[in-house]
């Protein structure tokens, strides 16, 4: 069963839950505001408006201090904190550019960000924007993406750059690596078996890599094509603009350029069902902690292809089995 919650108007850049709360929501957009909803309760439950596009969220952990608070980046440089409790905004700290990607590291109990000057600032959240961050690192190139389960951090940059880092040493990585994707990467997750992590790319395609760096485990990695259509009678490759792991059956949601998501079972190899198309673009996806819903934001985006009717939309679904793996 699916259920719409009142959109954002403008493209939405990120959808997250709150990992000790399964049904609240947030989600961020160029229209520079964060929405917190209940979906339990549909409507907006708070918004915390911003002075630019904000381009991704993440909730803090579960325990004091952060339980409850949201951390923002975007156009404006900024990085915040919002409590959805009191409503009240706290600045955290600066980039020199836009804040492509924010990330709370469960290991390190602090906030990484990363931006389009090229450098990832790990930030106490208990001293807000009063210090120096904890931790930088100079990138190779702009910040696209960031996910990171147990202690591996995984960053993606332009120039098709992935490093991987260790949370406990955030100023150089553990590996760099170059994509086995040959086009611009969209974005990254981690398993939560925390054995593989996926990079997607502008290209219709998806990578499953493997962290161990042996030659015999690298031998099991794997690349192939999706998200792509025929559209008047030509071949029309969409960008793989999202990717969301199940927090329980560890398969993984892509969502793409042509409103379509598609649920893959890494170990078969196989996709295991796409979902019916959904109003616009798929420019995020996210699993609840508990694995029973997930949240696709559809964005009116003007890619090649795009329907006439596509429209911005947030859609909440129950998973049901639509994540589990076949056979299984």
């Amino acid at each position: 069963m699916d259920m719409e919650l009142e959109p954002p108007t403008d493209a939405t850049s990120a959808v997250a839950w709150e990992p000790s709360n399964p049904s609240i929501l947030a989600s961020s957009s160029w229209d520079g505001n964060v929405r917190v909803y209940d979906a339990e309760q549909p409507g907006i439950r708070t918004v915390f408006p911003h002075p630019g596009p904000v381009l991704d969220i993440a909730f803090g952990g579960k325990g004091a201090p952060t339980h409850g608070k949201i951390y923002s980046g975007g156009l404006d440089r900024n990085l915040r904190e919002l409590d959805v409790g009191s409503g009240q905004q706290v600045m955290m700290g600066t980039h020199a550019d836009a804040i492509k990607a924010v990330k709370w590291l469960d290991g390190a109990n602090a906030l990484l960000s990363g931006g389009w000057d090229e450098y990832l600032r790990l930030t106490d959240p208990r001293i807000g924007g009063a210090g120096d961050p904890m931790d930088t690192c100079k990138l190779p190139a702009r910040c696209y993406s960031i996910d990171a389960v147990g202690h591996n951090v995984v960053v993606a940059t332009g120039k098709r750059h992935i490093w991987i880092f260790d949370d406990r040493k955030m100023s150089e990585p553990a590996q760099k690596r170059e994509s086995s994707l040959k086009f611009m990467t969209r974005t990254v997750r981690i398993s939560p078996a925390e054995e593989a992590f996926v990079v997607t790319s502008i290209e219709g395609r998806v990578a499953v890599e493997f962290f161990d760096p042996s030659d015999e485990s690298q031998k099991r990695k794997y690349a192939f094509k999706c998200h792509r259509q025929t559209v008047d009678g030509i071949d029309t490759v969409y960008p793989v603009n999202a990717v969301a792991f199940h927090p329980v059956h560890h398969t993984f949601a892509t969502g793409g350029g042509d409103a379509f998501v598609s649920i893959w079972d890494p170990a078969a190899k196989k996709r295991i069902r796409q979902l019916p198309k959904f109003p616009g673009s798929v420019s995020s996806i996210a699993f609840s902690a508990d694995g029973a819903r997930m949240a696709v934001a559809a964005s009116l985006i003007e890619e090649e292809g795009t329907a006439k009717d596509a429209r911005n939309a947030l859609v909440v679904r129950s998973v049901g089995d639509d994540c589990r793996p076949k056979g299984r």
